[in-house]
């Protein structure tokens, strides 16, 4: 689990560099497809290339990321819900963002 703090610091990271640009539910939501897209990456390395380390590693990024990811949307969400604004944009770039958590719930035994 060491690999969870430095991709948790990334991802708050970039959040923070694209909120001094764009809106908050923007920014976020500009941010919620890289787990999905890294996630999608290492799934397809695997289908061509098998098992091996640099997908493994992608696949921790992905899920690392989407951990990180989920809980800024929530929080984002809560907020957007108190404040009356753009809950639907800030729900849907949660969901997206949670997708690969969703693919270990659902496909574990």
């Amino acid at each position: 689990m060491y690999h969870l703090i430095p991709i948790t610091c990334f991802v708050v990271f970039a959040f923070g560099v694209l909120v001094l640009r764009h809106p908050v539910e923007v920014a976020y939501t500009l941010l919620a497809w890289f787990p999905v897209l890294i996630f999608l990456i290492a799934i397809t390395h695997e289908f061509f290339r098998g098992i091996h380390q640099f997908n493994h590693q992608l696949l921790h990024v992905a899920y690392d990321s989407s951990y990180a990811l989920s809980l800024i949307g929530i929080c984002l969400f809560l907020r957007a819900v108190i404040k009356r604004k753009r809950t639907i944009l800030v729900l849907a770039a949660t969901l997206i963002a949670a997708m690969p958590l969703g693919c270990i719930f659902t496909t574990q035994p």
